[in-house]
């Protein structure tokens, strides 16, 4: 999977979630407003859209931060040069 549809699915997944947390929001606040029939539905579906791109926008930002293509590692042609290079590999604690 490349960097770029990791990105597109971080995207579609805020958006998704923005417009769950939008609705719930924006209908609590639109009915504490007092508003009803279209003014209700107009300023839930503003909340919606508003939340859902914003959270689109930080997921999807934050997944192409954590975003790593996939790399092969470095082929050790030679066995000793390869036990080398993992004896020479310390762990601290």
């Amino acid at each position: 999977m490349s960097c770029f549809d990791q990105v597109k699915g971080g995207f579609v997944l805020g958006g998704a979630l923005g417009l769950g947390a939008g609705g719930v929001y924006g209908s609590a606040a639109c009915l504490m407003q007092g508003y009803r029939g279209r003014k209700l539905l107009r300023g839930t579906a503003m909340q919606m859209l508003t939340f859902g791109a914003t959270f689109g926008f930080f997921l999807a930002v934050g997944t192409g931060i954590r975003c790593e293509e996939a790399v092969s590692a470095p082929v050790v042609a030679d066995k000793r040069l390869s036990n080398a290079l993992a004896a020479s590999v310390t762990y601290s604690i």
